[in-house]
């Protein structure tokens, strides 16, 4: 039975999904709960992925194994969570092999969501063909993954490509979750778009104007709308994406990033925009730029969950 139980563990949604040969037959999304335990969290789960099943007419302990992104950095080869993310603070010290054999008898492979979505985007999506290529994912948090020269690059840390969201833009900036100051997420990140927003207008003496909430949809259409200060943030926003991809282009030698996340509802204006901040920051003569939106931007996650089991099993031959 080739059909694997796919989870993608994200800031505000949990998606789960039944995967097979590439195709989704099965998914569903339900919220993350900022205060619930992990053994809760995946009591939930392991509900959500039986309900899939027995609606398909699967056995889940017939499938081949589960795969699971989560928004944090993972030792893949033990399945372990290093470290934690706001809203899955005890995740490091879950055993996600103990919870799959107990729960099913299969096996699990645990990644890091970034590199999880590029393997389902260079496997059945904008990836496919290209051994040197990276993914953004922009969301509550900025997320990155790299495959180089073909393989996927995790280093001896599991850091390795991971942390481009942390990278720093400013020094001594605006302070990150991730405890240090001036990241890139710390100014981009959606989780706290509006706390930007806020300040922005505090410092204009219009605090007035800023809505109660603010994501980047909500951004773009007032930006389109002729809102200065919305015009204002969503350039600064664009500037700080596109320093990130040259970083990343200019360290790995990239020849495509994919853009992916909430925000690629506007992929027809922010592309073009970002590739025209791009282009000027590449260093090496390259002789052309290739940024692509995500074909799969929902489901990009699951769909890198059978090829992360083949490779667990050594069933891989990284292509």
């Amino acid at each position: 039975q080739v059909t694997c139980l796919v989870c993608d563990f994200g800031g505000t949604r949990i998606k789960t999904g039944l995967l097979n040969e590439g195709r989704l037959i099965g998914s569903t999304i339900v919220p993350t709960l900022a205060e619930e335990a992990m053994p809760a969290t995946m009591d939930r789960v392991a509900g959500q992925l039986d309900s899939l099943c027995q609606e398909s007419g699967i056995d889940p302990r017939d499938c081949a194994g589960i795969a699971a992104g989560f928004p944090a950095l993972v030792d893949s080869r033990r399945n372990r969570v290093l470290d934690h993310y706001e809203k899955y603070r005890d995740a490091p010290a879950f055993d996600f092999n103990s919870w799959a054999a107990q729960r099913w008898g299969i096996p699990i492979a645990l990644e890091n969501d970034a590199r999880l979505a590029l393997i389902g985007e260079w496997q059945h999506g904008a990836g496919r063909e290209c051994s040197q290529q990276a993914i953004i994912t922009l969301g509550t948090g900025i997320g990155t993954a790299v495959l180089f020269e073909g393989s996927l690059l995790r280093g001896p840390n599991y850091v390795a490509g991971n942390l481009g969201g942390h990278l720093i833009v400013q020094a001594g900036g605006r302070r990150c979750v991730c405890g240090n100051r001036g990241c890139v997420e710390a100014y981009t990140g959606g989780g706290s778009l509006s706390d930007r927003v806020r300040e922005m207008l505090g410092e204009m003496n219009r605090e007035s104007e800023a809505p109660e909430t603010t994501d980047y949809r909500l951004l773009f259409e007032l930006a389109d709308q002729g809102v200065d200060w919305a015009n204002v943030m969503r350039d600064r926003t664009i500037e700080y994406w596109a320093i990130l991809c040259a970083n990343l282009i200019n360290t790995f030698d990239l020849d495509r990033v994919i853009i992916g996340g909430g925000v690629m509802h506007a992929a027809d204006f922010l592309l073009p925009e970002l590739t025209d901040r791009v282009r000027p920051l590449i260093l090496g003569g390259r002789p052309s730029l290739d940024l692509r939106a995500a074909e799969h931007p929902d489901t990009m996650a699951l769909l890198g969950g059978e090829w992360l089991i083949r490779e667990k099993s050594g069933a891989n031959s990284q292509k």
